[in-house]
């Protein structure tokens, strides 16, 4: 017994010890303690891009919690031009190191607030795009803060070795709730039954049906842009000849696969008719495409896919 108390002394003698400087040291100087307020302004940089021709630099910072800072600047010059846009995420310089692509993310507080109310996702605020021409931005010695943004988008794509195209995918329209109409609307509403197209036989099983959304296509050069309808998926050949996109809605009149040549800017149905299509494999020199399609076996209870 007198081992295990001896034992236990200097176990909280070493304990006192180990604390004792840092207890003495708070105290003489007056500094508050690290605790979990602290970490949440410690600030890491992320999202780095540089250009291909070494002359700009995009990189973020961002605290733990709280809204980050994109910052652009020039390298390799004596006075380097900078410029700062708040929330800017996930930057990239295009191929050609001409155009900064780039996120603004909704602020961090009016999101935070927003779900602590528990506001439906429809209802939160969306991301937004931004384009910034590094050919231009500076010119006359400032920055251009006219540069080109788009409200409510839910992702973007450029091609891996041209810079001259961009693709982004809007989030779906907000409809306002019609309170008076709205039970009727549904009741008008068509159904999609387990054997395909509106209608069938009592009892059968409502089919799931993806609803696309609006795809806009740019020349980031002219400033030019296309937009096609109820498209779910889309990806840009490596050399920017074609975007490629998949389409569905709710009855099927929009449902295929499409390309759209990136030099006029027109699409055109490489298969099309009421199904799902999904799993699009492109080339990799740009001229063949390879997907995935249940529109042979719509009908049937079970679709079956098919390799095109």
């Amino acid at each position: 017994m007198r081992f295990k108390k001896l034992v236990t002394r200097l176990v909280l003698l070493s304990l006192v010890l180990l604390l004792a400087p840092a207890t003495l040291a708070a105290q003489v100087s007056g500094k508050k303690a690290l605790d979990h307020d602290a970490y949440d302004i410690w600030r890491s940089i992320s999202g780095r891009a540089l250009a291909g021709n070494g002359d700009w630099i995009a990189f973020v910072v961002s605290p733990k919690v709280g809204d980050g800072v994109m910052t652009l600047r020039s390298i390799g010059e004596r006075n380097a031009r900078m410029v700062e846009v708040d929330r800017g995420s996930g930057p990239q310089i295009t191929s050609d190191s001409r155009f900064l692509i780039f996120s603004i993310d909704p602020m961090h507080a009016v999101v935070d607030s927003l779900e602590e109310e528990d506001t439906d996702s429809d209802d939160m605020p969306k991301d937004s795009l931004g384009v910034i021409d590094l050919s231009s931005a500076f010119s006359g010695g400032s920055f251009n803060n006219d540069y080109f943004r788009a409200e409510r988008v839910q992702n973007w794509k450029v091609p891996g070795e041209e810079g001259s195209y961009l693709a982004y995918l809007l989030e779906p329209e907000v409809e306002e709730a019609d309170s008076t109409a709205e039970g009727e609307e549904e009741e008008e509403r068509p159904a999609r039954r387990g054997r395909g197209g509106g209608g069938g036989e009592e009892g059968e099983e409502d089919r799931d049906k993806e609803e696309g959304d609006v795809l806009v296509f740019r020349n980031l050069r002219s400033g030019d842009e296309a937009r096609f309808e109820d498209v779910t998926n889309y990806y840009f050949t490596d050399d920017g000849s074609w975007l490629v996109y998949t389409a569905s809605n709710e009855d099927g009149t929009s449902d295929g696969v499409f390309a759209v040549s990136t030099s006029s800017g027109e699409a055109t149905p490489i298969l099309s008719g009421e199904g799902e299509y999904r799993s699009v494999a492109l080339a990799d020199n740009s001229d063949q495409v390879a997907f995935l399609t249940n529109r042979d076996d719509w009908e049937a209870d079970e679709p079956a896919m098919t390799l095109y």
